[in-house]
């Protein structure tokens, strides 16, 4: 009965203002919708020669890098309005790609605007630069945890940390890219894991890298902890803090052919500063998600240089930035919500099966497997 005196209403008259009155509240209610909707700008879209942005907003795999195709990387946000922390050994925060973007908030060494190993601003080039960045407006600050002259430790870090936690402007993502050997759940390391896993629940998503080995044989500082994948033992995720906090998003390292360096591969494009020689690079074992890393265009690792060109570098150090460049994405459209939240969203919007040689998880150890998820905009 109620359905047929809507539809005499809408349709049993040829009144123009009788129509209009009944539409009226269904305009309204779309009006509102579309008020609490995320945020939607007009598409930002970058040419750019960078395989891994190219990889993160489609669902295919993407040709190798140096082969002079250019990608059209395509989102709707760029991170505005988002704090980014990078724990790290700072950032040379005049590098020109950062826009007046990066500044220092936390130096209890006395580093100044600078980057005592160029790693920091490589991360943060990745995360937010203009350049090679995922979210090209966020604002990018140096949490300094290492000191310029080498005398820093893992509680540096961990102090680096309680910063964040205590002073964080929300809405906020962290990333850590360094990891300790060990069995991180024993012994004093352990309050390192616990520092990432309080910093998550106070508000702030926290990105951290699985960790890398390289060289002819793994190290391992204890033998027994290492497991075999594939020809070459390499370390757990689990046994590198802070890589084993459950409340993070931990992540591994992909090359561009959809697979995950695992078995003394050499990387031709990831070139030693030092040396000017490829270098073996390949990624540990265990972790929540994969984005590309092996290689990666973004500021080379040149300390003290405001003016570091632009070059391939390698390892889950970047991997984990562009994911949590893709977090500042999610929160400058959705606003903040509770980490659990972010990460749920930044797992379940992945590609899923990409991985090409996915490692199988060793036994019953939950924590040596990575599900194959590849990291994804989705859209934002």
């Amino acid at each position: 009965m109620l359905a047929l005196i809507i539809f005499q209403a809408f349709f049993g008259g040829t009144s123009v203002r009788k129509r209009a009155i009944f539409l009226a509240p269904f305009a309204a209610m779309l009006m509102l919708l579309t008020a609490i909707g995320p945020a939607r700008a007009t598409d930002y879209t970058q040419a750019t020669d960078s395989w891994a942005l190219a990889r993160i907003t489609q669902t295919g795999p993407v040709a190798a890098p140096g082969n002079g195709r250019t990608y059209n990387y395509t989102t709707h946000s760029q991170g505005e309005g988002v704090n980014a922390y990078i724990i790290d050994a700072g950032i040379d925060i005049d590098h020109p790609d950062f826009g007046g973007r990066a500044q220092v908030k936390y130096d209890p060494f006395g580093n100044g605007p600078n980057d005592c190993t160029g790693h920091g601003t490589g991360m943060a080039e990745s995360l937010g630069g203009a350049t090679y960045g995922v979210a090209k407006k966020v604002n990018l600050i140096a949490v300094n945890a290492e000191n310029c002259h080498g005398s820093w430790a893992w509680q540096d870090y961990y102090n680096a940390i309680m910063w964040v936690k205590n002073n964080a402007v929300k809405p906020a993502v962290a990333v850590i890219s360094h990891n300790w050997n060990g069995a991180g759940y024993f012994g004093q390391l352990g309050q390192l894991t616990q520092a990432v896993n309080d910093l998550s629940n106070s508000g702030v998503s926290v990105v951290v890298s699985a960790g890398n080995v390289g060289g002819p044989v793994p190290y391992c500082l204890f033998p027994w902890l290492c497991v075999s994948a594939g020809p070459d033992a390499q370390r757990w995720a689990v046994d590198n803090p802070p890589a084993n906090a459950g409340q993070a998003i931990v992540v591994m390292g992909t090359s561009p052919d959809d697979t995950v360096p695992l078995n003394n591969r050499v990387t031709p494009d990831c070139v030693s500063t030092n040396t000017g020689q490829p270098v073996n690079a390949w990624s540990t074992v265990g972790g929540d998600i994969y984005a590309p890393g092996f290689p990666v265009m973004t500021i080379r690792e040149v300390p003290n240089a405001h003016n570091a060109p632009f070059g391939y570098d390698c390892g889950t150090s970047y991997a984990a930035p562009i994911t949590a460049g893709v977090v500042a994405l999610y929160k400058a459209t959705y606003g903040d919500a509770p980490s659990p939240t972010v990460k749920a969203w930044i797992l379940d919007h992945a590609t899923v099966g990409a991985i090409t040689n996915n490692p199988p998880q060793d036994g019953t150890n939950a924590n040596t497997y990575t599900p194959n998820r590849l990291l994804n905009t989705a859209g934002l």
